[in-house]
């Protein structure tokens, strides 16, 4: 088995010889697989800001990060306003591509 390219915007630190799709085949193509934390609406914005903080640090971490690239999977903690903008992008952009490929649950 080769792998031709990955779904990623960059190239993964673990296997940077290989491209991504956007390099390769289709410009702007990005189809990355993503986790989040959530919280209820009325969460304080302290509460939040302390548990993005918190979050970010044990993410920082020499031993974490090197555990995450073994793995294959690459960290990219954001500030909640940047992971909000990502998120309400991701729908647009998924719920674009289902709407122009008439996708249809059944």
């Amino acid at each position: 088995m080769r792998i031709l390219a990955v779904v990623d915007a960059k190239r993964a630190q673990s296997a940077p010889q290989i491209p991504t799709v956007a390099e390769s085949a289709l410009p702007g193509f990005v189809a990355s697989g993503w986790v989040a934390m959530f919280a209820a609406a009325a969460t304080p914005p302290a509460v939040l800001d302390r548990w993005n903080a918190e979050v970010t640090a044990i993410l920082d971490l020499a031993e974490v990060r090197a555990g995450f690239v073994r793995a294959g999977i690459e960290a990219d903690p954001r500030t909640r306003q940047e992971a909000r903008e990502f998120h309400l992008g991701e729908i647009r952009k998924w719920g674009d591509a289902i709407r122009s490929a008439n996708i249809k649950v059944e």
